[in-house]
């Protein structure tokens, strides 16, 4: 899994660097994880992820940086029943990352999913996500009934990681790249969280042998008391299907 998922994001050359060798706050916090109970597989995943992906040919790429509804490309989050089964349950798209590269984004704080150490939880947003508040993650968390349990069976990535040559969204590569990843972690369930996830993805075909199920982007900014709660409501539908 980690070999093929390294090999197809290199072929996209969706880092134009090697996160994990930043002088910054990301290989900070993945070292924070190399001896956690919960999270230390996350630390080795992406270790030997960036190993194999320094090694491999870009064979495709775009051709600007990104901006508008992606600034950044994120680390994805998996699971650790997906590392030992090669499949995931819950296939879940963002957007695109808006946050600067100084600071993580929902994507990539989505690894706090797999632990219940709420002193983690709380050192993680103070060291890397200060002032930021924490009431976005946590509605994110209380929308997908997120526990340690569910997260161990699901991916987590980005809808928008390349940028044509206007710095927008390059649609058909960013779809293919989506759909490769799909086919590789064989889900039960895709899940599209706001319009531009659901746009790169695509239509949906009636053949598919997984279920497409897409969402309102899980946040109460700038939303009325009553579409908030028409996003619980539809979050709370999705998880009488899929839990």
């Amino acid at each position: 899994m980690t070999s093929t998922l390294a090999k197809l994001h290199r072929k996209y050359g969706i880092f134009d660097e090697f996160p994990i060798d930043r002088n910054d706050w990301l290989p900070v916090m993945i070292e924070t994880f190399r001896e956690h109970k919960d999270l230390g597989y996350l630390h080795s995943y992406y270790v030997d992820y960036f190993a194999q992906y320094r090694e491999l040919p870009i064979e495709i790429s775009g051709s600007g940086e990104l901006t508008g509804v992606a600034r950044t490309v994120d680390l994805q989050f998996i699971g650790k029943n997906v590392l030992k089964s090669n499949k995931c349950k819950y296939f879940i798209v963002f957007e695109g990352s808006l946050a600067d590269v100084t600071e993580p984004s929902m994507t990539v704080l989505s690894c706090l999913w797999a632990t219940e150490d709420s002193n983690l939880q709380a050192d993680i947003m103070k060291r890397f996500w200060p002032g930021k508040g924490k009431s976005s993650y946590d509605f994110i968390v209380k929308c997908l009934s997120m526990t340690p349990e569910v997260a161990s069976d699901v991916f987590v990535t980005d809808a928008v990681r390349i940028a044509n040559s206007s710095g927008k969204p390059a649609l058909k590569m960013n779809r293919e790249l989506l759909h490769s990843e799909i086919a590789i972690l064989n889900p039960e369930y895709v899940v599209l969280l706001g319009s531009t996830a659901k746009n790169v993805y695509g239509k949906v075909s009636p053949e598919l042998d997984y279920e497409v199920v897409a969402l309102p982007f899980p946040t109460k900014n700038y939303r009325s008391a009553e579409k908030i709660q028409s996003t619980l409501d539809e979050y709370a539908r999705f998880r009488e299907l899929a839990y």
